[in-house]
């Protein structure tokens, strides 16, 4: 009697999830391309530059990566999520924290910092309870839990900007999109904001950054993505044409 023959099934494996995938992305205004056929897909636990000089389409693809432009065709995904036509999911896993003058011009300087991230939490729509968890948690990750009752005008830039990042966290989001992490800061605060930068990666929390500083690109990101023109590219880094 011959044996029963063993079939080994091979199961396929589940697709990866990841954080942000853009795919085909493209952004004109008129007859002026900004951002041509980009793809990216950033994992979790990952620190990805954006690098390029001013004018080269940094701030558009931050406004498009956190939900505040469109694009001209293309799509972005969070955790899967289509960003276009899913947006209130996708947004959920998303923080967006931008440059520092926008900041000041939304911080509502004369509330206190506990204020600003519970109108924060509301604009979220999340349920009041749990705003005393959620708010607490931001603020210790980014070390204002000391100031959250007292009022913004009386912050540095840096705590300012920390503030900010607080704001993009208190929802617990899976991406983080940061345009100019330490732009406008003074130099000892740079330290503080990059520090936050590789705890929140300790964390499995994907991060993007727009930057123009080339040092703090090659020295704080585990990938670089060059800027030139209207072409976003991944290159070797040696390669690119500004110092």
């Amino acid at each position: 009697m011959k044996s029963a023959r063993k079939t080994r099934v091979h199961l396929g494996q589940k697709p990866i999830s990841y954080p942000l995938e853009i795919i085909d992305l493209c952004k004109s205004f008129n007859t002026t391309a900004v951002i041509h056929h980009l793809s990216l897909s950033v994992r979790q636990g990952e620190v990805v530059g954006i690098l390029g000089p001013k004018g080269t389409g940094k701030t558009t693809l931050f406004e498009l990566i956190s939900g505040k432009a469109s694009p001209t065709s293309g799509m972005i995904k969070v955790m899967g999520k289509d960003l276009q036509n899913d947006n209130k999911c996708a947004q959920r896993q998303l923080g967006a924290v931008s440059t520092l003058q926008r900041e000041v011009n939304t911080l509502g300087e004369k509330h206190t910092a506990r204020e600003h991230l519970q109108f924060q939490v509301e604009l979220l729509g999340v349920s009041f309870l749990k705003y005393p968890e959620w708010i607490n948690a931001a603020l210790e990750v980014v070390g204002l839990a000391p100031y959250d009752n007292l009022r913004i005008q009386a912050f540095s830039s840096g705590m300012k900007r920390r503030l900010a990042f607080a704001r993009a966290l208190v929802h617990n989001p899976s991406l983080l999109v940061i345009d100019e992490p330490t732009s406008g800061l003074a130099s000892q605060e740079h330290q503080i904001i990059w520090d936050l930068v590789h705890f929140l990666r300790s964390t499995g929390k994907a991060l993007v950054l727009m930057t123009s500083s080339w040092e703090e690109a090659i020295a704080e990101c585990d990938r670089v993505i060059l800027l030139s023109e209207w072409l976003l590219s991944e290159r070797k880094v040696e390669y690119a044409g500004w110092s």
